[in-house]
């Protein structure tokens, strides 16, 4: 009995999913000169093989072809005096799937190679650390 209990757990180790956060492809836009725009975004861990993406701006395709092996595109500058949405839509086989992932590139963004988030500390009596300029990876 003992044997097939360690044996059971051991089986249950084996065949446990990895846990994983849900996540989305976390697009960044920012005006990368005075008359382009650099796009960003994630690939994620379940997407299949092989995978390409179409990017559009206000329902317009940027790209001529789908974009293999890469999660960056430069693109010109539209019209700065209006907002702008950017959706990266995956493409599996040719065929287009649904992209929920968008960004808002906001009307007169200024041109930096950076995107500025504001830090929001929690209230409170205890004093927090927060430290800003961490990648993703952890790494300074």
């Amino acid at each position: 009995m003992y044997k097939l209990v360690v044996l059971l757990c051991l089986c249950s180790t084996v065949f446990e999913q990895r846990n994983m956060e849900y996540l989305d492809r976390g697009i960044v836009v920012v005006c990368h000169q005075r008359d382009s725009v650099f796009l960003s975004w994630c690939l994620l861990a379940t997407d299949p093989e092989p995978l390409a993406f179409n990017i559009y701006r206000d329902h317009q395709l940027l790209n001529r072809q789908p974009l293999h092996k890469a999660t960056c595109l430069t693109a010109p500058l539209a019209d700065t005096a209006t907002d702008s949405k950017c959706t990266v839509v995956p493409v599996i086989n040719g065929r287009e799937y649904p992209g929920n992932d968008k960004f808002l590139l906001k009307a007169h963004m200024p041109v930096q190679q950076y995107l500025n988030i504001p830090l929001q500390r929690p209230a409170g009596k205890y004093a927090y650390i927060v430290r800003p300029n961490i990648i993703i990876n952890g790494k300074r």
